[in-house]
């Protein structure tokens, strides 16, 4: 087979691979939101930024916004990074396959590596045609799913600017374990090397694969729902400047039952009134406007635990 009808297919099968995930995506859309795993203890409360607008909405229809992932501020937040192939690892790969299933050919072993050598470019060339793929495909993916974000830090001076209105907004306050989703803290260490390390032990599956007996559709399936878990974990990784917020995300369909479409730039979800246990008002609040936002809050939430409060500056700090 030609180089040219070989990443021709190489193409086919990444294009049905990227129709496999997205079909996965609606799949499981009654399913519970994306989680990961970590070692940290829950915190003890979570906090969403927001302005006085958006208070009013949460208030008034108990809901919260769902954000699709295309629309975050920040424009490399879940950008997939261009993969780059892990040529000795895939070598060992092959190497120990064909050893395995076709020990006819271990005479032969030292012709076998010095092909493979020769084929480094190849390869390359190939993970590149998967790497291109992906990135072309990455953005109609995940606007299948919508993110909330929170923080675990409702005194950061840098959220209460860029996310509060400079601080005229407020900052709300969720319980432990909020009706609406897990909130699944977010990585801010080697989260491009982690998706590489990923997709190259897949392209290392896929040699093993091909040599016991051929890529089939079963196999498809597995690598879809593997694909489509590594992508939802991409979501919770961040770059390093971004660590001062303290992070964590609920992730789930866009076509999950709970989240309601309301227009073509708004999907939110319930909120159920317990979930909420406080409302700090921003520094920058007059004492009039403080007083009629108390007042509007106690309105809409008659439950008597919700607790007002408003941050005074301190010097260079915030004090309740």
């Amino acid at each position: 087979m030609s180089r040219f009808k070989q990443i021709k297919k190489l193409k086919r099968r990444v294009n049905f691979l990227n129709k496999k995930i997205k079909n996965r995506v609606r799949s499981k859309d009654d399913e519970s939101s994306a989680t990961v795993e970590h070692k940290e203890s829950t915190p003890e409360a979570y906090y969403k930024y927001m302005n006085q607008s958006t208070l009013r909405l949460l208030l008034r229809y108990k809901t919260i916004k769902f954000t699709d992932p295309l629309k975050f501020n920040d424009p490399m937040d879940s950008t997939v990074p261009e993969l780059e192939l892990n040529v000795i690892r895939l070598q060992d790969t092959m190497i120990s396959a064909v050893a395995k299933y076709y020990p006819e050919f271990n005479d032969f072993q030292s012709e076998f590596k010095n092909h493979l050598s020769a084929e480094e470019r190849n390869w390359k060339k190939e993970f590149k045609v998967i790497s291109n793929e992906l990135l072309n495909s990455w953005s109609d993916i995940i606007s299948h799913f919508r993110i909330l974000s929170l923080t675990t830090k409702p005194d950061n001076l840098l959220m209460w600017s860029h996310y509060a209105d400079e601080h005229r907004g407020v900052v709300v306050k969720f319980k432990k374990n909020p009706s609406f989703g897990s909130p699944q803290k977010v990585n801010y260490k080697n989260g491009h090397q982690s998706l590489n390390n990923a997709f190259n032990f897949m392209a290392s599956v896929v040699v093993e694969m091909e040599a016991k007996g051929g890529f089939n559709d079963k196999h498809s399936d597995i690598f879809s729902d593997i694909t489509l878990n590594i992508m939802q974990k991409y979501f919770f990784m961040k770059m390093s400047e971004w660590s001062y917020e303290n992070e964590y995300r609920i992730v789930c369909s866009e076509s999950n039952a709970k989240v309601r479409n309301i227009n073509s730039n708004l999907d939110v979800v319930k909120v159920n009134e317990n979930d909420i246990e406080s409302i700090i008002i921003g520094s920058s609040v007059s004492p009039l406007r403080a007083s009629r936002l108390t007042k509007l809050i106690k309105r809409r939430l008659p439950n008597e635990k919700v607790v007002v409060h408003q941050y005074k500056r301190v010097g260079w700090q915030l004090k309740i």
